[in-house]
């Protein structure tokens, strides 16, 4: 049986789609139970010698899914409920999967601080990069399960790139506001981990909100990637 049979039977009959808000939070528990399970794995019975990139790759695949979700709950109840969904469920997130990478640009400073050989700066990259394709793949397979009738629309509709603006400009947006992000995570806002999470996190969404409209506002080299190669208007 499916969900929504379930729910006619059970609750009422006229139920054919979830809030865009439970949608939205049904699909981040779902990717974040997928994640973790196989993140705390990795972790235990992987090789040092790969456990790293693992890591990297299961956290990427979480963080970089979620955008998908949030954007939902942004068309419906606007930046106020993108960043009431947004900034518990990536807090979470971070507390659950606390080893691992998602960011390009800390891999790049490793490596220009020597902390990181080049090498492995550029491998992880790469891992990052296939974790926002793993992302978007993972994405349309609960989009498939159609919680909400958008999801529907979003996998009838073809991949359209999120740039309203020139390719400088956009350029010159998303460097902007990811430089001003790796600011803030960069600095001790509270000597208590958890709060400074939310604040950093409350950050990075309004950050988001700022440059969404002209960019897309990614705030990821490797989730801009992994969601727009290939999508159309991408060579405007």
């Amino acid at each position: 049986m499916k969900w929504r049979e379930l729910l006619q039977e059970t609750v009422s009959p006229d139920i054919h789609f979830l809030s865009p808000a439970v949608s939205s939070v049904i699909f981040c528990l779902l990717v974040m139970l997928l994640s973790v399970i196989m993140h705390k794995l990795s972790n235990l019975f992987l090789p040092g010698s790969i456990k790293l990139y693992a890591l990297d790759f299961f956290k990427s695949v979480a963080m970089f899914t979620y955008p998908l979700a949030f954007g939902l709950t942004r068309t419906y109840h606007g930046h106020i409920g993108y960043c009431v969904i947004m900034v518990p469920i990536n807090v979470l997130t971070v507390l659950l999967m606390t080893e691992g990478n998602i960011s390009p640009v800390d891999n790049f400073l490793f490596a220009i601080k020597g902390q990181q050989a080049l090498w492995k700066s550029i491998l992880r990259i790469i891992i990052q990069v296939n974790g926002a394709f793993a992302a978007f793949y993972l994405a349309q397979k609960i989009m498939q399960l159609e919680f909400h009738e958008d999801f529907e629309n979003m996998l009838s509709n073809a991949c359209i790139s999120d740039l309203k603006v020139t390719i400088f400009f956009g350029f010159l947006i998303e460097m902007l506001g990811t430089a001003w992000d790796v600011w803030v995570w960069s600095l001790s806002l509270s000597r208590y981990h958890r709060i400074n999470l939310i604040i950093k996190m409350t950050n990075t969404a309004l950050v988001v909100c700022s440059g969404v409209h002209y960019t897309g506002m990614y705030n990821q080299p490797a989730l801009a990637t992994g969601y727009t190669f290939g999508c159309y208007g991408t060579s405007n």
